[in-house]
């Protein structure tokens, strides 16, 4: 089980789950950089990408693992 944006809440689930972190500041400066280069005309503008973190918690791996794990 994966969950998505690194809830709060995913940390203190049981199993605790694992989920794929965003840099959410990052994603908000290059936005309103491209919100800015729209605004004032700029052409070309490029898709931005941002790598996710993989955060593994008890939800993902075998049986086995997350049983040694509680």
């Amino acid at each position: 089980m994966l969950g998505c944006d690194d809830v709060e809440a995913c940390r203190y689930m049981e199993p605790a789950l694992t989920t794929i972190k965003q840099d959410k500041q990052k994603i908000g400066r290059l936005a309103a950089i491209k919100l800015n280069d729209l605004i004032n005309g700029v052409t070309g503008l490029r898709p931005s990408l941002v790598d996710p973190e993989l955060v593994i918690r008890n939800s993902s791996g075998t049986v086995e693992e997350v049983t040694k794990k509680r």
